[in-house]
């Protein structure tokens, strides 16, 4: 289950959290730990948890420093956060009522 975050629409929530498991993911295939990422990368260890937990969204800055330490374009994490906004659209119930 979500957890509620103040402020946040719950699909929102779905998809930043969704964005946290691709994170995860890549940090565990690269065998980073938050520690050594957020080391590496000089961002905020906290920060980094929220983020691959979904509590803190993806700025621009941060796929910055994260694609640089994984040797990756930036616009692949935008890609990945892309993806799962689409995918989270989709999943919306459209309403057809003129």
């Amino acid at each position: 289950m979500f957890r509620s975050i103040p402020n946040v629409p719950i699909p929102l929530q779905k998809a930043q959290q969704q964005l946290g498991l691709y994170l995860l993911l890549e940090m565990q295939s690269q065998g980073d730990t938050l520690h050594s990422l957020a080391h590496d990368t000089k961002l905020c260890p906290e920060m980094l948890r929220q983020l691959v937990h979904g509590q803190h969204p993806l700025k621009a800055e941060h796929a910055i420093k994260l694609a640089h330490h994984w040797q990756i374009s930036p616009e692949t994490l935008i890609h990945w956060q892309q993806d799962i906004d689409s995918l989270m659209v989709s999943a919306q119930p459209l309403d057809l009522s003129v």
